[in-house]
């Protein structure tokens, strides 16, 4: 029988009014711009691992991992930054995020807990450091984007919880990635 593998992630959701009022400013900033394409409303949320492409027998492995990684986790407050930032930097632009002003040291520590009990069980180690943000775009090309950015300031956003961390499964299209909430691990 053959192998199936399917792509899967761990995200910290955004509430539904903050997803559009992002998706908002990035069409009022960038909505003109052909290279650039805007992660739908829906799709905007706070990555905090990405698996890749793993079989799709390890779920149970994978709940458990997730599990035990956020045992005693309390929740905590997040609240997203006021300026719009690049990877791998402005001038040469692949994505459009928008970081955190709150929330950010205990999104890496939660992300240090789940690398290393995924790490343990032979998952991929992580090359990037993690840097805890909601992608707002993404280039068909790279980009020199710094004046595009520079004298853009966002609202304040009001504060939420994060209380839980999802399990997500993305699949690709030509149309873009559709992602599908798996399940919901509270802190």
């Amino acid at each position: 029988m053959p192998r199936e593998d399917k792509r899967f992630f761990l995200a910290v959701g955004l509430p539904p009014d903050l997803q559009k009022s992002i998706y908002r400013i990035g069409q009022e900033c960038f909505g003109e711009n052909k290279n650039i394409k805007l992660v739908p409303p829906d799709n905007i949320h706070i990555t905090l691992k990405f698996l890749g492409n793993v079989e799709v027998d390890r779920l149970i492995e994978i709940n458990r991992i997730i599990d035990q990684s956020i045992k005693g986790m309390d929740c905590f407050l997040i609240t997203m930054s006021n300026f719009i930032g690049a990877f791998p930097n402005a001038i040469k632009a692949n994505v459009l995020f928008i970081g955190l002003k709150k929330g950010a040291d205990q999104l890496k520590n939660l992300f240090k807990v789940l690398e290393t009990g995924f790490q343990n069980a032979g998952f991929k180690k992580e090359n990037k450091e993690y840097i805890a943000h909601a992608t707002l775009a993404r280039t068909r090309q790279t980009m020199n984007i710094a004046a595009s950015i520079k004298n853009i300031v966002l609202p304040d956003y009001p504060a939420f919880k994060c209380d839980r961390i999802i399990l997500m499964e993305s699949r690709l299209n030509p149309e873009g990635a559709k992602y599908t909430k798996l399940k919901e691990f509270f802190l």
